[in-house]
């Protein structure tokens, strides 16, 4: 479904998106970030490797995206839901951000309900280092 222009946040950069996170994490639903592409530093400077830092931070979890334009595009951001798995990567990156001190009381909460429930244990590896199945690999050689 695409996003209406008054449903997008923009936020100048990271320190902003953390702020109004620290505001709405309780509240929101969900937010359509605006997210800065390769050299763009307007009308934001944030990129996507920032905004998910952050959203993990606070609990939140990144969803759906989409192009703008040739500078920015936008980026779904909603709280973790309760049955929500967790992808290896996502657990790394919360492991850095602990050690670093700055997960926030809202994102503690959700390392700590994955952990009880088993969801940290069930984390799914990504696309990133997805592998082909030997037998896939088999068959199409043959």
């Amino acid at each position: 479904m695409p996003a209406a222009a008054h449903d997008l946040l923009t936020v100048p950069d990271r320190a902003a998106w953390r702020a109004w996170l620290d505001a709405h994490e309780e509240t929101s639903d969900g937010v359509w970030l605006v997210l800065a592409k390769k050299g763009t530093t307007d009308p934001t400077s944030l990129i996507y490797a920032e905004a998910l830092d952050e959203a993990l931070c606070s609990g939140w979890i990144d969803g759906q995206t989409a192009s703008i334009d040739e500078r920015i595009f936008r980026r779904r951001f909603t709280p973790r839901r309760k049955a929500s798995l967790w992808s290896e990567r996502n657990i790394g990156l919360v492991a850095t951000l602990t050690a670093e001190g700055r997960m926030r009381p809202a994102g503690v909460r959700e390392v700590e309900r994955a952990q009880a429930d088993g969801r940290w244990e069930r984390a799914y590896a990504g696309q990133a280092s997805a592998a082909e199945p030997a037998d896939l690999t088999a068959a199409l050689a043959a």
